[in-house]
């Protein structure tokens, strides 16, 4: 094993999103990683940097370990591990490929040394998916076991030795006690009805799990006849080009996260390949999707092709359009923005460059779906929220997947969209991982109160940032702003709604981007993809007209920066429905970063399942729960497609 001399060593922290992470990437991102290092309080947190020559003694070195989840031992073994002799430290950082050996004279760094060595991993429980599980669990909730059935979770026993086990309650008084390391033997029981809760060691669960087998290999084959075009479809392969596509990844100012980058691989995976994509990437706001579009873009233009990227309303698209024009403004394409806002002579020369291939990329709203729009050679059509769209919209991607690459993003997937992707017939992508500078949003759920609204305005006045004031009713629109004016009589503040002239809505959103004014009043328009920074507090006037999921959307609007946000849901003193409680008590409950795939499957059991594929699958679901009977589907459209290869 031979040494060499380094001025330097990094050590993150041991963590999973750490240890993820290739060498590879650490060796190309050493420079951003640095200087995030050393101007961001949250990678200095994370990491310790150490230098030949820096005043920094042993035993603050050793605390630093410590604190960041590093093993001391006698002999290193594993990554994330360190072992002190005299005045020497090494160390097994998860970021390197090797050990660092760091020298120490009083309390300067003397020397550093690396040696390369191929360390294992610690062994460790798949963390993850159990805090996935913990995330969902509540004592009381339904559960499913797929040995035992459906049951009633009562909560987690710990042994005087430490071992903990899930207690699961099933019909009269019989409990099962699960060890933890077989979680994934448990899902949340997701329906729209009580389950009936079976008793332990009866026959009736394997009886109907069979009976639910079988209507799975039924559905699975109607479903794998429905997209059989798809699969035959083929089309040549995207090929890489590591230089430009290395420059056009070095101007992306920011590290990728752990799941960004799972998502940006297994896109361009679907690239490189001769069929179709027809990938979801699924993320909450801000953990990245657009730039997973956007290098698939790029590898699609540097191979010739046109790309169509939409969005449901035109300021999103403006956002859009001026974020790729920047990513893309160094490389040799032609990037345009259409809607039906572009002047007539404007638009008439997209669409001839469109047809001649002269714009390589385009940007716009279902303008792009026109009859008049017409491409030489689209490759890949990229859609945001395409929930937000219209059937006609829908069919339209619908006839495009046969021929076309599709990449859609979504915040937080409708239960159709969800449904059809953990069950294989679209790809999925799901970032989980936030990036590592965002703050969960404080969430909020109480009576409505003028002194509360008040007193959240201020604060945020207080400390220079903007707010969002969710009134959902056009008319009424003004008087809410006379009441806003009385409570905060200096408050700068303007209103937007669907009914103002496009020319006029955007006019409003730059003027508050630009800071012009401090409280945008505006209905839910806002949740579809508005990008401002600045804007840290939410307050919606009435959170019972909201969906679960829209709810969750208008809240991803704030906390883009590292400063804590906060949403506050009033609602009206009066009764309100049981559904209606239950979305306020799930968007209180689901505030950690990247709730949104939860905060889809919970919108699904409260909104019920059974529109998703059919009533005649309504029952088959009520009796395993959705979990389930999604994996059962799963099952058997792969033993299907087995057999008929």
């Amino acid at each position: 094993m031979t040494s060499t001399k380094h001025p330097t060593v990094i050590i993150l922290q041991n963590n999973p999103d750490f240890i993820e992470r290739g060498v590879l990437w650490y060796q190309e991102n050493e420079a951003k990683i640095l200087q995030n290092i050393k101007t961001k309080l949250w990678w200095s947190d994370h990491s310790l940097f150490l230098e030949k020559g820096a005043l920094w003694p042993l035993h603050a070195a050793i605390q630093r370990l410590s604190d960041l989840g590093y093993q001391r031992v006698h002999t290193l073994q594993y990554k994330g591990e360190y072992s002190v002799q005299g005045n020497v430290l090494m160390v097994a950082p998860v970021n390197a490929g090797g050990i660092y050996t760091v020298n120490f004279w009083g309390n300067e760094v003397e020397q550093i040394t690396f040696a390369a060595e191929k360390l294992p991993v610690a062994p460790h429980a798949d963390k993850k998916g159990l805090e996935s599980l913990l995330k969902t669990l509540h004592t009381g909730a339904y559960v499913v076991h797929i040995n035992h059935g459906i049951g009633i979770y009562k909560g987690i026993q710990k042994d005087p030795d430490g071992t903990e086990y899930f207690i699961i309650e099933y019909a009269q008084g019989d409990r099962l006690i699960v060890p933890m390391d077989l979680y994934q033997k448990l899902s949340l029981y997701l329906s729209w009805n009580k389950p009936t809760i079976h008793r332990l060691g009866s026959s009736s669960w394997s009886v109907t799990k069979k009976k639910v087998k079988e209507d799975t290999v039924k559905l699975a084959r109607d479903l794998l006849e429905l997209y059989k075009q798809r699969e035959v479809s083929t089309r040549t392969a995207y090929q890489a080009d590591d230089g430009a596509e290395k420059e056009f990844v070095g101007s992306f100012e920011h590290l990728e996260t752990s799941g960004q980058q799972k998502a940006i691989n297994e896109t361009l995976a679907d690239l490189e390949r001769a069929e179709p994509m027809d990938r979801l990437v699924c993320g909450d706001v801000g953990f990245g999707k657009t730039e997973v579009a956007l290098r698939a873009a790029f590898r699609v233009a540097l191979n010739g092709k046109q790309v169509a990227f939409m969005a449901p309303t035109t300021i999103l698209a403006v956002q859009h359009y001026q974020n790729i024009s920047a990513r893309f403004q160094n490389f040799p394409y032609t990037v345009k923005l259409l809607n039906r806002f572009t002047p007539a002579e404007e638009a008439q020369q997209i669409t001839a460059g469109l047809a001649s291939g002269a714009v390589d990329i385009v940007v716009g709203t279902h303008r792009l779906l026109s009859r008049d729009v017409q491409f030489k050679d689209l490759g890949l059509v990229i859609v945001d929220e395409e929930q937000r769209f219209g059937v006609k919209q829908k069919d339209a991607f619908k006839a495009m997947r046969h021929s076309v690459d599709m990449l859609s993003l979504s915040a937080t997937p409708i239960p159709r969209t969800l449904y059809f992707s953990l069950t294989g017939l679209r790809d999925i992508s799901n970032i989980e991982t936030p990036p590592p500078e965002r703050i969960p949003i404080k969430t909020h759920v109480q009576p409505f109160s003028p002194d509360a609204v008040k007193r959240a305005i201020l604060f945020e006045l207080e400390r220079g940032g903007h707010i969002f004031y969710l009134h959902n009713r056009i008319e009424t629109i003004g008087s809410t702003a006379h009441m806003l004016a009385d409570l905060v009589p200096s408050l700068r503040m303007r209103a937007v709604h669907s009914k103002l002239p496009e020319h006029e809505l955007l006019s409003v959103t730059e003027d508050f981007l630009a800071g012009k004014f401090d409280l945008l009043i505006t209905t839910t328009i806002i949740e579809n993809g508005l990008d401002m920074p600045n804007v840290n507090t939410l307050i919606v006037e009435d959170a019972t007209k909201l969906g679960l999921s829209q709810a969750h959307q208008l809240r991803g609007r704030i906390g883009r920066r590292n400063e804590q946000a906060y949403a506050y849901f009033f609602y009206p003193s009066r009764e309100m429905s049981e559904k209606a409680r239950e979305r306020l008590d799930a968007i209180e409950l689901l505030q950690d970063l990247g709730a949104g795939y939860q905060i889809a499957l919970k919108d699904l059991e409260i909104r019920g399942a059974g529109n998703i594929l059919g009533k005649e699958q309504s029952g088959a679901i009520m009796q395993v729960g959705l979990n389930l009977y999604c994996q059962m589907l799963d099952e058997a459209r792969s033993e299907m497609e087995q057999y008929n290869h």
